[in-house]
């Protein structure tokens, strides 16, 4: 899959809106971010399974579209436009929580 943030015009903009949400994330976060361009993740939470991916809404309930999905080395940053992209924080997921993480170009199974 390649690299792309819903609602943006072209690959720059898209590029332009991912480090911008990053950074947020950093600033309000205080977590360092990895390079890692994550397009879906799954996890557990409160006995029920959720799957987060990039321009689908989530959570259930009271869905909002997913912008993007940052990774870090102790958790990920699920982001929609009212949680770390245009407000406030964005969705913390410890990695212990996480059983399946999808990259853009390619998956990897290191998370058990």
């Amino acid at each position: 899959m390649k690299f792309f943030v819903p609602f943006a015009q072209d690959d720059s903009a898209a590029e332009l809106i991912y480090r911008k949400v990053a950074r947020r994330c950093v600033e309000s976060s205080g977590i360092d971010l990895n390079l890692d361009r994550v397009f879906a993740l799954r996890y557990r939470f409160r006995e029920s399974e959720y799957l987060a991916q990039i321009g689908i809404p989530h959570p259930p309930g009271e869905p909002e579209v997913v912008i993007c999905i940052l990774a870090s080395d102790v958790a990920f940053f699920i982001c929609t436009q009212m949680h770390g992209v245009n407000y406030g924080d964005p969705m913390i997921i410890p990695r212990g929580l996480v059983s399946d993480v999808e990259y853009f170009n390619g998956v990897r199974d290191e998370i058990a």
